[in-house]
């Protein structure tokens, strides 16, 4: 075989594998919503925990904030030992179809905003390492250098993501309680 048909080949088998994990995605996130899947004031878990930006600079981002009750309705495993109780997790999906976006430096530009605070992010876990589909937890520290929870009832949290693709700020909002 040629090296071009090889390479399509290869991109079809990607392609493909890509279209099944949506598809399975898409199917939990419908299973969690049918089975008690939406909060008390019956909201679906993707109007509580997921936000979308608009695809500014050609790049979609979705950004979900990981809670205990969102892992139990959704059955999602967290990779590694992460604890919620220990960490405050976002998990962000990065979609392009051009340019490798590992090379975003996540850690250096995200921030989130708690009541007029800047925290910056404590880690970064690619969890599929793919460079136009990369998809992470960006992990900050629950409470801050006073030893102070962060996150406290009726709370606004913003996430910012700065400079990616052209784009100066990225932002996603969640009001607490959820």
């Amino acid at each position: 075989m040629t090296k071009k048909l090889i390479v399509v080949l290869v991109l079809i088998i990607i392609a493909g594998m890509a279209m099944i994990g949506y598809g399975l995605s898409q199917r939990k996130e419908a299973s969690a919503s049918s089975a008690g899947g939406t909060g008390a004031a019956g909201t679906s878990l993707e109007q509580k925990y997921v936000r979308y930006d608009e695809g500014q600079g050609g790049v979609q981002v979705t950004a979900v904030l990981l809670t205990p009750e969102y892992i139990r309705l959704t059955g999602m495993k967290l990779p590694g030992n992460y604890d919620l109780q220990k960490s405050i997790l976002f998990e962000i999906a990065m979609t392009t179809h051009m340019g490798d976006l590992r090379e975003y430096p996540i850690a250096e530009k995200a921030e989130l905003l708690v009541n007029g605070k800047v925290i910056k992010p404590a880690g970064w876990k690619l969890t599929a390492d793919e460079g136009h589909h990369p998809v992470g937890l960006l992990i900050f520290s629950p409470k801050n250098a006073q030893g102070t929870p962060v996150l406290k009832s009726n709370t606004v949290i913003e996430l910012n993501l700065k400079e990616l693709q052209g784009v100066s700020e990225r932002k996603f909002t969640w009001s607490l309680p959820l």
